[in-house]
């Protein structure tokens, strides 16, 4: 019953090595940022990390990333393991299994692992993951909801999804407004974009213009006051 994912994924994870026998380690990755209301037209071009190991405990750092069209997530979350120091000697190939709402939207992806000194995992075993497959979207589905219920950052995520889709912003514009609104300076966006300041601020400019604002408070007040159920203050 919880909208915590890194509890949920625990536990689930748990439960998942106990019901398939011969599986050693249970690996899970889940999109928070699945949009459950539209599965059929969510193409997501970024994704919003809400974490970083850099940060103090108690603290969050969003990390945009582009998504390319055709990224494979599962190979995208193992590469991650890989940069993390994950021992895969240690194990057999992993076998994985991508989840989709309504067979478009990603909701995530479940690993499993065996020690390299065990017999692989069995044929019926696969079989029982894959007769799964409603089960799982389900649940994911409804940790996904959960946790958007549960963090008030989601409706930012929403919203910057909504202004992207309205405004039609580039992949390079659409970065440059989130590193904006999470506080960067003109100087460290372009750090992060390998570009010059000047570029940062010929982004800006072309985002204001596509947004019919002209300031960073008349687009969030456009775009994400209404999403965030706040009202604006007087005046």
């Amino acid at each position: 019953m919880t909208g915590d994912p890194v509890q949920w994924i625990s536990t689930f994870r748990e439960e998942l090595r106990l019901l398939l026998g011969d599986v050693d380690r249970v690996g899970i990755n889940i999109n928070i940022n699945c949009d459950l209301q539209n599965p059929k037209g969510y193409r997501p071009k970024m994704r919003i990390d809400a974490r970083s190991p850099s940060v103090r405990e108690g603290e969050k750092q969003f990390l945009v990333t582009a998504v390319p069209e055709d990224t494979d997530r599962a190979e995208e979350f193992l590469h991650e393991m890989r940069n993390q120091g994950f021992p895969f000697e240690q194990y057999h190939a992993p076998h994985s299994f991508s989840y989709f709402l309504q067979g478009q939207a990603y909701l995530g992806t479940i690993f499993l692992w065996r020690d390299v000194a065990k017999p692989s995992i069995s044929q019926g075993t696969i079989e029982l993951i894959e007769a799964l497959e409603p089960f799982v979207v389900y649940i994911l589905s409804d940790v996904v909801a959960r946790y958007r219920y549960a963090d008030p950052n989601m409706g930012m995520l929403d919203a910057i999804q909504f202004m992207v889709t309205d405004s039609a912003l580039s992949k390079q514009e659409h970065r440059v407004v989130i590193l904006q609104l999470f506080g960067h300076s003109y100087k460290e966006m372009a750090d992060l974009l390998g570009v010059t300041v000047d570029g940062v601020k010929h982004h800006l400019k072309m985002i204001h213009r596509k947004t019919g604002t002209r300031s960073s408070t008349e687009l969030f007040a456009k775009y994400f006051l209404p999403r965030l159920n706040l009202e604006n203050p007087e005046e």
